[in-house]
């Protein structure tokens, strides 16, 4: 289709390059790229527009390399320095480097241009890629070697926040199988239930008596000495297929521990859950959170299902598909790090959202830095405006705590209240404080 070589003549030109780099003493370099929003303008658009990507994303591949660098050939005989693995994955072979450098200014040469936009009928679209290098110097590498370690580099680009290289470490060969073994326990953990949420107080802003949990996701991995963070967990999942699992989990378990405080008289609002971008996508979010709350006979409205700005813009129609089939239930959304992302008040409008988190690092800034503070005023301003809640996250201070409320605030979260408890650690704070606030 795109007129590129493929994973099998791929192959036997690298191999030939490594014994050729093995006579001549000489570098070669391997570039593996993977397109940043390929999967999306596919979805959104058709195959028809996205195959027209790729081959308009061959074309700019091309003109990027030198003329010199050119050591494989397309299917007409022509040489070229690009080829096409599959899907919307490419290699560019290298040779004749004299080092980190040349291949680094290949792969900046590469970004400038791909972060151009690309012209698809009356379409224009933006994409970006994610690049992994990987140098063959010396040594006994083989050409699946060489691309498994270009391969392991791009992830972690990838995982560096996409549209940029990264040359590959030994430490990253380390790094993959400590996920493949993390992948294997987070499979294990799920089906034993070694899992666990620790729960952050909400406080309402005027009274400061907590109305609300958050439900963090925690996992005592069993060579970890503090416990795996949730993003790593989350990334973990996102690799492996798990995270579909994994979120069913997380909602169930948080609307059980609710249910549980609930009968023991605490007087909870409601409790809030992360959905990550990936579980957002996929479909199925609706039914698990209708079961949820079926199984535990709580309403709809004391459960927060909480999103990032990334995991709504990736996909406008299917995400607004998903919120509105989430409000249909009565579900409330919480839109959480507010500010951090691309998007604005004007799309938190379009979209059925209750509540805005404002972020951590406004709320931190808000002591010493005018513009956090002019931020932060904005967005609790707009919001209400716009018939929503705010929360400030990440409050510490009894200063953050004087700004937030000053200038109306609805809830606070942070450190100042309360650290991630465990169910068992927070039960009888609950329990005893509400039982408290009934006898005076």
């Amino acid at each position: 289709m795109t007129g590129l070589p493929n994973r099998r003549l791929f192959l036997e030109q690298l191999d030939a390059a490594i014994d050729q780099n093995k006579r001549l003493n000489r570098t070669v370099a391997l570039l593996f790229l993977d397109l940043d929003r390929f999967k999306e303008v596919n979805d959104m658009h058709g195959h028809d527009l996205g195959d027209q990507l790729l081959r308009q994303v061959a074309q700019r591949l091309s003109r990027c390399v030198r003329q010199s660098d050119r050591v494989s050939h397309s299917s007409s005989g022509e040489r070229s320095d690009v080829a096409r693995l599959g899907g919307d994955e490419f290699t560019i072979l290298l040779s004749g480097m004299h080092g980190h450098q040349d291949a680094a200014l290949v792969a900046e040469r590469i970004l400038d241009s791909m972060n151009q936009s690309f012209e698809l009928g009356d379409l224009e679209v933006f994409i970006g890629t994610s690049i992994g290098i990987a140098l063959h110097t010396r040594g006994d590498l083989q050409a699946s070697d060489l691309l498994r370690n270009a391969d392991l580099a791009m992830y972690q680009a990838k995982n560096a926040g996409k549209n940029n290289f990264k040359f590959h470490q030994e430490a990253m060969n380390r790094d993959i199988v400590m996920r493949s073994n993390m992948t294997a326990a987070l499979r294990k953990a799920l089906e034993y239930n070694e899992l666990e949420l620790h729960y952050q107080c909400i406080v309402d802003a005027q009274t400061r008596v907590t109305c609300a949990l958050e439900g963090l996701l925690r996992w005592r991995y069993p060579d970890a000495i503090d416990g795996v963070t949730t993003e790593t967990v989350v990334g973990v999942a996102e690799d492996s297929g798990l995270i579909v699992p994994l979120g069913r989990w997380v909602i169930r378990e948080a609307c059980r521990q609710f249910r549980s405080w609930r009968d023991q008289g605490a007087k909870l609002q409601c409790v809030a859950v992360n959905v990550s971008s990936e579980q957002f996508r996929r479909a199925g979010l609706v039914e698990v959170v209708e079961d949820a709350l079926l199984a535990n006979g709580i309403a709809p409205h004391n459960l927060v299902i909480e999103i990032t700005e990334g995991a709504m813009m990736s996909d406008e129609d299917r995400a607004l598909r998903t919120l509105r089939q989430l409000k249909e239930i009565g579900v409330q959304i919480a839109l959480d790090d507010f500010g951090t992302g691309y998007s604005s008040l004007s799309y938190v409008h379009r979209f059925p959202v209750d509540i805005l988190k404002i972020d951590r690092s406004f709320v931190a800034g808000v002591e010493r830095d005018e513009g956090s503070r002019a931020i932060t005023m904005a967005v609790i301003a707009l919001a209400h405006q716009l018939g929503l809640r705010v929360v400030g996250e990440g409050v510490e201070s009894v200063a953050q705590q004087r700004f937030l409320i000053d200038n109306g605030c609805d809830e606070l979260q942070g450190y100042l209240y309360s650290k991630p408890l465990s169910a068992r650690d927070m039960t009888p704070l609950l329990v005893t404080a509400d039982a408290a606030s009934r006898s005076s």
